[in-house]
């Protein structure tokens, strides 16, 4: 009889304590039974391929080379100016040559066409129309193809120097009110000023 009344009695406060734990592990078990390999898989499938992507994308960008850049654009500064020739230079002889006639203003004249590659030239009877490309990082110049237009015989044997150096020109060199032709592997240029006879 002392053995039985030695042992204890749980209350019903206990019972119903042990009760909601088993409860509540119970839910926790069944909750995640019911979402393995189910909706938190997929709640965290999701998030991870976003993140996985983001880091390949980085990667990827971060390892492609950059797009060369595009060659530089000179604006035409020639264009719309009208030049006209005072003499011709040899380097050579170190000699300058005024060509006749030089008391014709029209004469012996550049003119850069403003919208356009093209250039004309004038002698003392007659016109060159010229296409023309022109580089301003290297400062060449060069005639692509040329039009003589003839409206009377040549009475100065000087315009076909003038012809000839235009039409063999290589380079150039400038400043606001001079312009230097160079031909002939700059062993020759023309010296032309700036002027307005036409413009």
């Amino acid at each position: 009889m002392e053995q039985l009344s030695n042992r204890k009695t749980l209350s019903p406060a206990t019972t119903t304590i042990d009760a909601d734990a088993g409860n509540t592990i119970n839910r926790i078990r069944n909750t995640f039974n019911k979402n393995k390999g189910g909706v938190l898989n997929k709640q965290l499938k999701y998030p991870l391929v976003a993140i996985l992507m983001i880091i390949l994308s980085v990667g990827f960008t971060a390892c492609k080379e950059p797009p060369p850049d595009d060659p530089p654009v000179y604006e035409n500064i020639l264009a719309g100016t009208e030049w006209k020739l005072v003499h011709l230079f040899d380097s050579e002889t170190n000699t300058i040559k005024i060509l006749e006639p030089d008391f014709v203003e029209s004469a012996y004249v550049v003119l850069f066409a403003t919208d356009t590659t093209v250039l004309k030239a004038t002698t003392t009877n007659n016109r060159y129309i010229c296409d023309y490309s022109i580089n301003y990082f290297d400062s060449t110049i060069n005639f692509l193809q040329c039009t003589f237009m003839t409206y009377a015989p040549e009475n100065y044997p000087d315009a076909l120097l003038f012809f000839d150096g235009l039409t063999k020109m290589q380079s150039f060199s400038f400043t606001e009110e001079e312009l230097k032709l160079f031909y002939n592997d700059k062993k020759n240029y023309l010296l032309l000023k700036r002027s307005f006879i036409f413009n």
